[in-house]
């Protein structure tokens, strides 16, 4: 399997499909958003997005 493949080498892969352009994971035959099997293995730094508040708190005393 190509995703432990990739694993031994540092790199981690993800599960994309052409029909619906969205990836998933974990990786199978069949896209589980539209069912295609237009699936591909994508060697991407996925990184999901950041929701945290940025700003300093300051204590009141």
């Amino acid at each position: 399997m190509p995703f432990w493949q990739a694993a031994r080498e540092g790199r981690f892969l993800i599960k994309h499909c052409s029909s619906c352009g969205r990836a998933h994971w974990h990786p199978r035959q069949l896209c589980p958003f539209c069912f295609s099997a237009e699936t591909e293995w994508w060697d991407r730094f996925f990184r999901p997005p950041l929701s945290f508040d940025k700003r300093q708190r300051s204590k009141s005393h």
